[in-house]
């Protein structure tokens, strides 16, 4: 199996084809990540160093693929980084390729993606979010559920928010000091942050830290939720929010966190 992606490997470097879909790859030191990639697409990643190939693995799937190459990977023998999507069945391309000196690769040791997700549109926004920047990802859950009935939802946001209520959560998060950034999602809920993210910034302390939010609506602005959570968190450099959708593009999130001092 090895030696048969060895091969398909060098027969992509030296065919030089390529193609432009929705599909992208990106890298960065612990990470390389397929975004919307069509199901049964195969991520080839391949070590170099110099000219010469030192490892190579193979991860498939569809949507988001992630290969851990701290974990999978000779990543530290290496110096420089190579990646294809490719459709394995046709032998078709379905992006183009990646490439990059292992140096150039941003580091993803200190930043904490965070985000609560009533429904699934604030998850899938994370995931584009944590494809670009890496690190680590956690979702803020409530230990009890939110009513399904829609309006039985909104009468009880309401009043949480009016009586300053804070759910209880959970939160798989061992330690919050080792992060330096936290981009940090969620939906808007009237005009402010919902009651759970709340809690989980009065929980954690996070002075020093560097948060950019991000946030799913249907009409309303981000300005209202980061002012509030500005107030939250006074000791915090709170940076210019993001107000996305579930089908927003990497090229979309990789502008909005160049923008904000995130080198990538």
């Amino acid at each position: 199996m090895r030696n048969r992606l060895c091969l398909i490997l060098i027969l992509l470097l030296f065919c030089g084809v390529s193609c432009v879909q929705a599909a992208s790859i990106t890298a960065n030191t612990n990470t390389v990540t397929a975004t919307d990639a069509p199901e049964n697409s195969t991520l080839l990643v391949g070590l170099f160093r110099g000219n010469t190939l030192i490892d190579i693995s193979a991860y498939q799937g569809g949507g988001t693929i992630t290969g851990e190459l701290a974990e999978d990977m000779s990543i530290s023998e290496a110096t420089d980084i190579k990646a294809f999507l490719w459709d394995m069945e046709s032998l078709t391309p379905l992006c183009n390729a990646f490439s990059s000196k292992i140096e150039d690769l941003p580091s993803a040791e200190n930043i904490l993606v965070v985000y609560y997700s009533r429904t699934e549109n604030t998850k899938s926004l994370a995931e584009t979010v944590h494809s670009v920047s890496g690190g680590d990802i956690v979702r803020i859950e409530t230990v009890n559920s939110y009513p399904e009935d829609y309006s039985e939802c909104l009468a009880q946001v309401q009043q949480e928010q009016a009586e300053d209520y804070r759910p209880p959560i959970t939160v798989d998060l061992e330690a919050i000091e080792q992060y330096d950034t936290i981009l940090l999602g969620y939906p808007i809920w009237y005009n402010s942050l919902p009651t759970p993210v709340v809690t989980f910034l009065t929980t954690y302390d996070l002075s020093g830290k560097t948060i950019i939010p991000f946030c799913t609506s249907g009409s309303t602005s981000i300005t209202g939720s980061v002012s509030k959570l500005k107030t939250l968190c006074p000791n915090s450099t709170v940076a210019n929010g993001f107000r996305g959708t579930s089908s927003s593009t990497v090229s979309q999130v990789e502008s909005w966190l160049k923008e904000n001092g995130l080198s990538l």
